[in-house]
């Protein structure tokens, strides 16, 4: 869009390949896509169950134990690599707001794609605390 812009403040036609833009999508598509085979692969995910005991008693006298499972992964790098991938692209949707800030408002979505940015990397950070603070970087395991 940028490129778009600049080339229209100068009277210059501009010719979109589309050919190009569905390689790029398609690309980044497909690397995501192995990314997940190879986790998934490698790494298959391993069925844990996380058992509470409390001091409640049901009818029968029984003391009530529940149950949580979930799906945990034997090495932390899967993560940190998807932490770095979702940092590196708000890092490159933060340059392009910064550079779509002074495009005509017909086309500047710099303040929208800014709330985005904002909340994306909200979630980054909550999803960064929790893995933290379940014990799943340091490596415990139930």
């Amino acid at each position: 869009i940028i490129k778009i812009v600049r080339a229209s403040m100068k009277m210059k036609v501009v010719k979109v390949d589309r050919k190009v833009l569905l390689t790029r999508s398609i690309g980044f598509s497909v690397i995501a896509a192995l990314y997940c085979a190879f986790w998934t692969i490698f790494d298959p995910p391993n069925s844990q169950a996380n058992l509470n005991v409390s001091q409640d008693k049901n009818d029968f006298g029984e003391t009530i134990v529940s149950v949580s499972n979930y799906c945990d992964s034997n090495s932390p790098i899967w993560f940190m690599v998807s932490f770095a991938c979702q940092a590196f692209l708000l890092i490159g949707a933060s340059v392009l707001a910064h550079q779509m800030r002074s495009a005509p408002n017909a086309v500047n979505d710099s303040q929208e794609l800014a709330v985005m940015i904002y909340s994306s990397f909200i979630f980054l950070v909550l999803r960064f605390v929790v893995y933290t603070f379940s014990g799943a970087l340091l490596g415990e395991h139930n």
